[in-house]
């Protein structure tokens, strides 16, 4: 939080075929200060076909692609993913770098997830480096999951440091997870209710934070897998993340 400010979230919204859409951003509820600008999203691209623009929602679907069931569908020109939830998010192959702004959400299909960028570090104009948050898998129905070291945003690699808050709802066919070596904090209910989930393996040694109910309903004979010498103190973080009392943490 931004100190000295009451921070109020200002949500994203969805772009469809006849209006433009907004990014996350946020201000403070007692000075009116913007903290986080909003980005304009453009409109959703519609075919040139004639027909009329796609629509998901009732099946009349010419200018989009459909992709896998779990992923959502893509935009007549490829630069726009939009989710089973209804959330937009940049393709990471079809970005460029004017593009790459903090806040924007990017599905990123080679890495296996959606993620947004939280840190950019530039160098006489040019990106050098930076660090996103893990949003969750790329597909709702994977089996397995790895939230990646880093992930690469136009060439460069941006390290992943923290995983959202219920980035694995919904992932009811979820077995296995790795977690990052850059990771320092898991969200609330990040692995809520992913009752088939029975192996964690923590590449991280920079843990610090896990949130409320993050690991309430995985499998109560789940294994989660830490560095040596860090067990009693991510036996401690488990325990505040409500994980069954039959997990074990172990190296």
């Amino acid at each position: 939080k931004a100190q000295g400010h009451k921070v109020v979230i200002d949500r994203a919204v969805v772009p469809t075929y006849t209006s433009t859409g907004l990014t996350e951003g946020s201000h403070c509820s007692k000075c009116k200060t913007v903290l986080v600008r909003q980005e304009i999203v453009p409109k959703l691209v519609s075919s040139d076909n004639g027909n009329q623009p796609a629509n998901p929602e009732n099946g009349n679907n010419p200018g989009n692609k459909v992709t896998k069931p779990g992923v959502g569908t893509i935009s007549a020109d490829g630069k726009a993913l939009t989710d089973t939830e209804g959330i937009r998010y940049f393709v990471s192959e079809k970005l460029t770098s004017a593009d790459v702004k903090n806040n924007i959400q990017v599905a990123d299909q080679r890495a296996g997830c959606k993620y947004k960028i939280t840190k950019i570090t530039r160098k006489r104009g040019r990106i050098i480096a930076g660090n996103v948050t893990y949003l969750g898998p790329y597909n709702k129905k994977c089996t397995k999951a790895t939230i990646p070291d880093t992930v690469k945003i136009c060439g460069v690699k941006f390290n992943v440091t923290a995983v959202n808050k219920n980035a694995f709802k919904k992932c009811k066919q979820l077995t296995k997870v790795s977690v990052g070596k850059y990771v320092s904090s898991i969200g609330e209910k990040c692995f809520f209710g992913c009752n088939n989930l029975k192996t964690v393996t923590v590449k991280t040694k920079r843990l610090k934070t896990v949130g409320k109910n993050a690991f309430k309903g995985i499998n109560s004979k789940a294994v989660i897998r830490v560095p040596k010498n860090y067990i009693d103190k991510y036996t401690k973080l488990v325990a505040k993340g409500k994980a069954p009392k039959g997990v074990k943490v172990t190296k």
